[in-house]
């Protein structure tokens, strides 16, 4: 009795046991896996569309084309810049001529360039107001 047990005790060192190693080492990074696992929070909707509104590269860029449209209505609105002119000749008798020159559009032409700017501004409001929402229902359907 004693050989069995011996044949018995090395058939469960050198077979059994070495295979329960195999598969508990298998089971073991399963297992720190799911002791280590951090669950990340699920953010609200409303938290990621802000988000998203704040930081997207494509909606940033919307509003500062708004902004600068907004920016060029007052500049088209105003008289060009006046001119300082100097000349100045040497031939019989020396000439020398100064001069300050201011254009004038005609009546009414400032006006309707600043409302055409206008126009443009609310284009682009309106794109960048177009750009958000749509940004936004692209979260909403992915989410």
């Amino acid at each position: 009795m004693d050989e069995k047990k011996q044949i018995v005790i090395i058939f469960f060192v050198f077979f059994i046991k070495p295979a329960w190693l195999v598969g508990a080492s298998l089971l073991w990074p399963a297992w720190v896996l799911a002791a280590d696992n951090r669950v990340e929070e699920v953010l609200p909707l409303a938290q990621l569309i802000q988000e998203a509104l704040d930081e997207n590269p494509e909606i940033k860029a919307a509003e500062q084309r708004w902004v600068s449209a907004q920016a060029r209505i007052p500049q088209v609105q105003t008289l060009p810049d006046p001119k300082l002119l100097l000349w100045h000749r040497e031939l019989e008798k020396r000439e020398t001529m100064y001069g300050v020159s201011q254009a004038i559009p005609f009546p009414g032409k400032l006006g309707i360039k600043g409302d055409i700017a206008s126009s443009e501004a609310e284009i682009l409001e309106q794109n960048y107001l177009a750009t958000r929402l749509g940004i936004a229902a692209g979260l909403k359907e992915v989410y």
